[in-house]
Parts: structure tokens; C-alpha cells; sequence
């Protein structure tokens, strides 16, 4: 049984330290891919997808160390004011990039299945780049506006604070409290869970995987058929198409781990219970 004090050490390790490390990573390569990408002389729909992707990227990293790394290794940004009201912002903002970065890694696996598996197809078609952008990243805002009301910056006054010269002296802070829709059992099993499961898991999941499989079959394809005039034709298209099975293959793994919360929340979804659906063990707080 972890005690409060093995709980605030393994939140600063895995807070603080493990995921500041992790992101200035995160921070180092997306901003590399939309410097590269935004000066290719030929830009093509992957090019741009892959541009957005780094954009979202970027993004979701940048606020997840500001709102969960930055106060773990520095405590008195929770009593700084200015950083709790930007807090129930930032929030769904994070969300948002990474609803952008789930859907643009599928729209990217979209663009390579056409262009792998139904090459004829897409050139009949001639889809710009803002087929996909526009409307994943408007669907990735809106998707995510209940988020913007969730929680909010409520004053507390502690009469047990005593300052030189009197006693009982009345002093207000300040905390960030979920509001009263973020604790509603229908609003947290049906929008947090189910949709969250659906939306952010299942559905891209399981498109990523068919499609990926799909693009690996044909590539075999078009290796095994060892053409050198069909091997030119499609040798960047190819590349590319590896590419994305490699950005797939490290969608899968990354998000796995973010999947668990939400199983477990499924789990527990059936009992109405306010406690029950938002108190957490410290195991799933930290996964």
C-alpha cells in the first residue's frame, strides 16, 4: 500500500521529471518535422499532413508539461493566480491537440492507403491537403468545447490561519474545483468514458490497424513483382508508406498506456456512485 508520501515522490518522478525529459524530446522532434516539412520544395498532401501532425504534436506536449510537469517541480504555481485561471483553458486545449494528433495519425494512414492501394483512384480525385486539415481540426475543437466548462478557479477563505497580531484572521486562496457538470455520473459515464473510449480509442484503433495491414500487403506486392520501371514509379510513395507504419507502430504503443485509465473507468462506469467514478487508485492517476 503506497502511502501519501510514496504518492508525492513517484507524481514528482513521473510528473515532474520523467515526463519534462520525455517531452523536451517531443519538443526537439516536432519542431525539426515542421521546419523540414514546411521547406520541402515539392509539398504534397503528406508532406502537410505530417506538418499539421508536428503542429497538434507540439501543442498537446507544450501544455501537458506546463499544466501537469512545471507544478510538480515547482509546488508554488499553485498558489500563483495568474497560472490557476489559465489552467481550466490550457486544459482542453491539450485535449484538442491531442484529438488533432489521434485523427491526423489516421488521416495520414488514409492518405497512404489511397495512394498505395488505389493510386488510379486518388489521382481522379485530386484531394488537397485541406480535405483532411479543415475538418479534423475543426471536429478536434468542437469534440472537445464541453471540456472548457469542467472546471473553474473557486475562492476559499482559511480562518485557521493566524498572521502576527491577531488571531483567526480570515485569509482567501484560491483552487481549481471540477464544476458541477464535470461531477455529474450521466456526464462522466457517457461524454468521459463511452464517447472518450469510442472516440479517442476503438475508432482509431481499429481503422489503423486495417489500413496499415492493407498498405503492408501491397507494398509486399509491389516488392515481390520486382519491376524496376514500377519500382521508380513508386519508390517515395513506398518510403512514405513506411513511414507510416512506423508512426502507427509508436501511435500504438504510446496511447496503450493511456487506454488503461479509460478501461478502467469502463469497468466502474455502472455504478452512479460520485465517489466511485472519481477518486482513483494512485496506479491509474500515473498512467
Amino acid at each position: 500500500m503506497m502511502t501519501g508520501t510514496d504518492i508525492s515522490s513517484f507524481a514528482w518522478v513521473v510528473e515532474g521529471v520523467l515526463l519534462l525529459f520525455v517531452g523536451c524530446f517531443g519538443i526537439v522532434g516536432n519542431t525539426i518535422s515542421i521546419v523540414w516539412f514546411s521547406r520541402k520544395i515539392i509539398v504534397k498532401n503528406f508532406h502537410q499532413l505530417m506538418l499539421a501532425l508536428a503542429a497538434f504534436d507540439l501543442i498537446y506536449v507544450c501544455l501537458s508539461i506546463t499544466i501537469f510537469s512545471l507544478p510538480s517541480l515547482m509546488p508554488s504555481l499553485w498558489t500563483n493566480s495568474t497560472y490557476l485561471h489559465l489552467i481550466p483553458m490550457l486544459l482542453p486545449m491539450a485535449q484538442v491537440g491531442l484529438s488533432g494528433s489521434i485523427y491526423f495519425t489516421l488521416a495520414i494512414a488514409v492518405e497512404r492507403y489511397c495512394t498505395v492501394c488505389h493510386p488510379f483512384w486518388k489521382l481522379s480525385q485530386n484531394w488537397s491537403s485541406s480535405c483532411y486539415i479543415l475538418p479534423i481540426s475543426f471536429l478536434s475543437f468542437c469534440y472537445n468545447i464541453p471540456k472548457f466548462f469542467e472546471h473553474q478557479v473557486v475562492k476559499r477563505f482559511d480562518t485557521n490561519i493566524s498572521t502576527l497580531g491577531s488571531n483567526n484572521t480570515s485569509i482567501f486562496y484560491e483552487e481549481i474545483l471540477p464544476t458541477q457538470m464535470r461531477t455529474n455520473p450521466a456526464y462522466i459515464k457517457i461524454y468521459c468514458i463511452y464517447l472518450n473510449l469510442v472516440v479517442h480509442g476503438l475508432i482509431p484503433l481499429f481503422l489503423l490497424i486495417i489500413l496499415n495491414i492493407s498498405i503492408y500487403k501491397q507494398m509486399g506486392i509491389v516488392t515481390a513483382a520486382g519491376s524496376r520501371r514500377q519500382s521508380n514509379l513508386h519508390s517515395r510513395e513506398m518510403k512514405m508508406a513506411q513511414v507510416s507504419c512506423i508512426i502507427v507502430a509508436v501511435f500504438i504503443v504510446c496511447h496503450g498506456v493511456r487506454w488503461i485509465p479509460n478501461v478502467f473507468e469502463l469497468t466502474r462506469a455502472e455504478d452512479d456512485s460520485e465517489e466511485v467514478l472519481t477518486n482513483w487508485p494512485p496506479w491509474v492517476q500515473y498512467t
